[in-house]
């Protein structure tokens, strides 16, 4: 069994407080896989396992080709909206954004050592990116 390094402790997956870290994030035990204005998985499943130890971290529903392709309809359409919102009104949004990321950034910091296995101080690090 394989133990990450968390905080200069030995720790498996389970002993990260898998489950708090997810219900902080709002993540479920089954998850839909993409956005088109609501969120969206019919196609087949997808079990996440942490390298840690390898248990089971949580469930997605992936998106079907169909999904998909709605998925990159909608984001062209956001992406032609959003071009015309004046700089300062983007900018704002985006320090907003950053700000909600930042609020939680010990949870995503905690998610990035769950997924990847990676120590805390690695994690962290790329939740401020």
């Amino acid at each position: 069994m394989t133990l990450a390094t968390v905080d200069g402790v030995r720790a498996r997956g389970a002993d990260l407080g898998a489950d708090r870290i997810l219900r902080a994030l709002g993540i479920e035990d089954v998850n839909p896989g993409g956005f088109a204005g609501e969120w969206v998985g019919s196609g087949p499943t997808l079990d996440v396992f942490t390298p840690i130890d390898g248990t089971r971290i949580a469930t997605v529903n992936q998106v079907t080709g169909t999904e998909y392709d709605e998925i990159v309809d909608r984001a062209h359409r956001a992406f032609l909206e959003w071009r015309k919102v004046p700089a300062p009104r983007r900018g704002e949004i985006v320090r907003q954004l950053g700000e909600r990321l930042r609020e939680n950034k010990d949870a995503l910091g905690a998610l990035v050592t769950l997924e990847m296995g990676k120590i805390r101080a690695e994690g962290g690090g790329k939740s401020r990116r």
